[in-house]
């Protein structure tokens, strides 16, 4: 059965320090993005062509929908619970930017896992399963923009949570989770 261009596993951004082995040293990339099949790594200058060990804390989303406005407020992503995440993985892809100086510096490594422990490949499928469900509702929430001041509040509580930050404007987050959600799925 052909799957066209939907990906084989789910992915969700991450972003965080990303702790690998070259050479008996360990160094320190930035995740950009995580499944269940491998992750994409951003700020690494060398990475060994051989398998290698990672290491990353992947953050335990809780599903926000049934959050206050409250609650949304004062829950900060210092306070959700972490899972030490360790694999085994090998380069599968590079993607270097235009130009070469950055390209030293900030190349896009795709690393597929080659071996990761059943717990942690069941940790990182909660994570992307959690993320989508909330960037789902992040998007309704969105929807519903002109509804009422609490609810935009809601609403920019909730993208912080995610990662999103505190965009200057509405039509940002959409294009940035627009693009969260088309890379779940699709190429």
């Amino acid at each position: 059965m052909s799957r066209g261009h939907q990906r084989a596993h789910l992915r969700a951004p991450i972003r965080g320090p990303v702790l690998y082995v070259d050479g008996g040293h360990v160094h320190r990339a930035t995740g950009l993005n995580i499944s269940e099949g491998g992750c994409l790594l951003a700020e690494i200058p060398v990475f060994p062509a051989d398998e290698t060990a990672i290491m990353l804390a992947l953050p335990q989303l809780p599903l926000f929908k049934n959050f206050s406005l409250l609650k949304l407020r004062t829950f900060g992503a210092d306070m959700f619970p972490a899972r030490v995440v360790r694999a085994q993985g090998q380069l599968v892809r590079t993607s270097e930017d235009e130009n070469a100086v950055d390209a030293v510096f900030r190349p896009r490594v795709g690393l597929r896992f080659s071996a990761v422990a059943t717990a942690d490949r069941r940790a990182i499928s909660d994570y992307v399963e959690n993320f989508a469900g909330n960037l789902v509702y992040l998007q309704m929430m969105l929807d519903g923009w002109n509804t009422s001041e609490e609810h935009r509040a809601r609403t920019l509580a909730l993208a912080n949570l995610l990662g999103y930050g505190d965009l200057a404007k509405v039509s940002e987050l959409r294009a940035r989770m627009r693009a969260d959600y088309f890379s779940l799925q699709w190429v």
